[in-house]
C-alpha cells in the first residue's frame, strides 16, 4: 500500500512540474522549477470509464477565462482542512477523516523553503511555481493546486487557458513516459467550481496500475492556476473534480 501511495503522489507532482515546464518552454516564459519530496497521500482501485466531460467547445463565452492583465498574487490557505483561494476564486473541504492534507509549513519542501505569504508572493513574482495545497487519501489518490506566473519580470504573456493547454497537451504525454506507461493526454473543457475551464486528462499505467489524471487550468490575469487530480479510477477523478466550489 505504501508503494501505491508514493507512486501516485510522485506522479501528481511530476505531471504538474512537467506541465509548467512544457508551457514555459513553448512560450519562452518563466521557470517551473520546484523542489519536491515524498508525501504519504492517497486513490482507490477499480478501472473507470473514459471521461465524459470532453466537451471541447469553440465557444469561449462558456469559459471563465480571466487571462492577460497584470495582477497582484496572494497565496491561498488551508485552515483545518478547508482550502480557500480568493485569488483563484475556488475552495474545497478536505476536513473529513478520510483526508490527509499538508499545512503551509509542510508544503514548504515543495516551495523551496518558502512558507509565509510574503515568501510565496516573492517566489511567484520571480516566475516560480507555487504549491498552494496538497491533499489526498491513504490509498494514494490526491489533488494539488499550483499557481504559475505567465511571463518573466515585467514581461507579461497574454495566455488563455486554451492556449496554455494547446502548448502543453502534446508534449505532456511524451514527457510523462517513464512515469506513466502508454500515457494518452487529451484536451478537455470541464465544469469546475461553478464555471467551465480548459484542461488535460491523462490516462495510462504505472507499475501495473491504471492511473487517471486531470489537470484543470484557471487563468487569473498574468497567472495560471493548475488543479491536478491523480487517482486509480475515473469515477474518483470525477468525484475529486466536484469537491471544489466557487468562492
Amino acid at each position: 500500500m505504501k508503494k501505491i501511495v508514493y507512486i501516485l503522489a510522485a506522479i501528481s507532482v511530476c505531471a504538474c512540474m512537467l506541465l509548467t515546464a512544457c508551457s514555459s518552454n513553448s512560450s519562452g516564459g518563466g521557470s517551473g522549477n520546484n523542489s519536491g519530496g515524498g508525501v504519504n497521500l492517497g486513490g482507490s482501485s477499480n478501472n473507470g470509464s473514459s471521461n465524459n466531460n470532453n466537451n471541447d467547445s469553440d465557444d469561449d463565452d462558456d469559459i471563465d477565462d480571466d487571462s492577460g492583465s497584470e495582477v497582484e498574487y496572494f497565496c491561498g490557505s488551508m485552515e483545518d482542512g478547508v482550502f480557500s483561494s480568493s485569488f483563484l476564486g475556488i475552495g474545497a473541504d478536505f476536513s473529513g477523516e478520510e483526508w490527509i492534507w499538508l499545512t503551509r509549513d509542510e508544503l514548504s519542501s515543495y516551495n523551496g523553503g518558502a512558507a509565509t505569504d510574503e515568501e510565496l508572493k516573492r517566489k511567484a513574482e520571480a516566475g516560480n511555481s507555487v504549491y498552494e495545497m496538497l491533499a489526498g487519501k491513504e490509498t494514494g489518490s490526491n489533488v494539488n493546486v499550483v499557481v504559475q506566473k505567465m511571463g518573466i519580470g515585467s514581461v507579461i504573456l497574454e495566455v488563455t487557458e486554451e492556449e496554455y493547454v494547446d502548448m502543453s497537451v502534446d508534449s505532456l504525454a511524451e514527457t510523462l513516459e517513464g512515469v506513466i506507461d502508454n500515457a494518452v493526454a487529451e484536451k478537455i473543457n470541464v465544469s469546475f467550481a461553478g464555471a467551465n475551464h480548459y484542461g488535460i486528462d491523462v490516462v495510462g499505467q504505472s507499475y501495473g496500475m491504471d492511473v487517471y489524471e486531470r489537470i484543470i487550468c484557471i487563468s487569473k490575469g498574468n497567472y495560471m492556476g493548475l488543479v491536478t487530480i491523480t487517482s486509480m479510477s475515473n469515477e474518483e477523478r470525477e468525484e475529486f473534480t466536484e469537491i471544489f466550489y466557487k468562492l
